[in-house]
């Protein structure tokens, strides 16, 4: 099965390509963390912030079920959307260890961080 995690910010639209929403803003958002902010969630130290919040562990986990939902049924693929606010920060850093997982499960997993290096509104 095809899987393409993309990140992205509430702030700039959702991508029309997605099948599912993750909504990650219920997590502390690193960049109100004093010398986070100009950070992004590929930089180790708001990984490690984003990965130690409770929340994370269910968001993984759910984007882990849905996957194997999909795969049962016989999907050919799915798209999930990890959505922050800015896109900068949590989104990235939950894709980036859902990746991570998913690829250590076998899987085949394509990442596109959209709204990676987008001003902030």
């Amino acid at each position: 099965m095809k899987i393409k995690l993309i990140s992205f910010g509430f702030n700039w639209g959702i991508p029309k390509e997605v099948s599912f929403i993750v909504d990650c803003r219920g997590i502390l958002n690193p960049s109100r963390i004093r010398g986070l902010n100009a950070l992004r969630g590929t930089d180790s130290i708001v990984m490690d912030r984003v990965l130690a919040a409770p929340a994370t562990k269910h968001v993984l986990r759910y984007i882990q079920n849905t996957i194997k939902i999909r795969d049962e049924e016989g999907h050919e693929g799915v798209t999930i959307g990890v959505a922050c606010s800015q896109g900068h920060h949590r989104s990235v850093a939950i894709v980036e260890e859902a990746a991570r997982i998913l690829r250590l499960n076998g899987h085949q997993v394509q990442i596109l961080h959209r709204d990676i290096n987008r001003r902030e509104k």
